[in-house]
């Protein structure tokens, strides 16, 4: 009798294991939302935009890979803290591996300083340096991705959309060229893929937005991936626990000091003159 009743045991239990061995199955999933129309989608961006001041995160990891004559290095991933703010646009950055600090960026409109604390020293520019440091994401960068329909170009009249079996593309043109593909979710809304062309086609910088969560009713991306294809750099920043929309002191963008450490203006010299980068040209 007592046997009879354990003989279904171990069919359940295989069971129960084919259910969590597929629990993240297609199978499983929650069926996709059903597309909204380009001015739903239009309209949600500018809700989500408006709901957005500032996202500040101490747990975030980095990590830059950079690929030269085929060969790729990448750094050990980094931990760190950040803070962004799109309307100055201000953007904070400081990494570092197993407490010990390997820089600090401060970043204020189209301007930065970049402290180097291993090397003694404090890196500052503009437009002109950073064409030479690729793996700096900019502010203007991150206010353009967390802009809202008019800062993607999503809304210019002569911007057109294709559904595609990955989402919506927006091909946004300029004078008739190519500027700028947008990939969107047309079930969420979330932003996928930001395409940035040059005047001759070539992708200068491409964006993969990803893990999107819902925070301070918008939906915010806890991973940002940036190749830049023609520098051969990709840095992939990842966020552990953003915080929106927390007052965010100016101080936090500002410059650095440079008592005590050596000063390099990248605006006006060659990258070799910062001892950190040595080796890069």
């Amino acid at each position: 009798m007592n046997a009879t009743a354990h003989k279904p045991l171990p069919a359940l239990l295989l069971l129960a294991a084919l259910v969590l061995a597929c629990a993240g199955c297609p199978l499983f999933k929650p069926p996709p939302l059903p597309p909204m129309p380009r001015g739903q989608i239009l309209q949600t961006l500018r809700e989500r935009t408006d709901q957005f001041s500032t996202v500040v995160d101490a747990d975030i990891s980095l990590r830059i890979a950079t690929t030269y004559e085929g060969k790729t290095e990448r750094t050990p991933t980094l931990g760190g803290v950040l803070a962004f703010d799109p309307v100055l646009p201000g953007l904070w950055l400081r990494a570092e591996k197993i407490g010990r600090q390997v820089f600090d960026l401060k970043a204020l409109g189209m301007d930065f300083s970049l402290l180097l604390p291993q090397s003694g020293e404090v890196v500052t520019g503009g437009p002109i340096a950073y064409a030479k440091l690729p793996y700096l994401i900019r502010p203007d960068e991150v206010q353009t991705m967390l802009g809202g329909p008019e800062s993607l170009g999503l809304s210019w009249p002569a911007t057109t959309v294709a559904r595609l079996g990955e989402g919506d593309l927006f091909n946004v043109s300029v004078l008739g060229a190519l500027y700028r593909t947008v990939l969107v979710d047309p079930g969420t809304a979330d932003i996928l893929r930001i395409t940035d062309y040059d005047v001759l086609g070539q992708v200068v910088t491409d964006i993969r937005l990803s893990d999107y969560v819902a925070l301070k009713g918008t939906r915010f991306p806890r991973r940002l991936q940036v190749d830049r294809p023609l520098d051969g750099v990709s840095v992939d920043l990842r966020l552990g626990d953003p915080e929106l929309n927390k007052p965010i002191p100016l101080q936090f963008f500002k410059p650095h000091s440079l008592g005590g450490y050596r000063h390099i203006d990248l605006d006006m010299q060659p990258l070799s003159d910062v001892h950190a980068f040595s080796g890069e040209q």
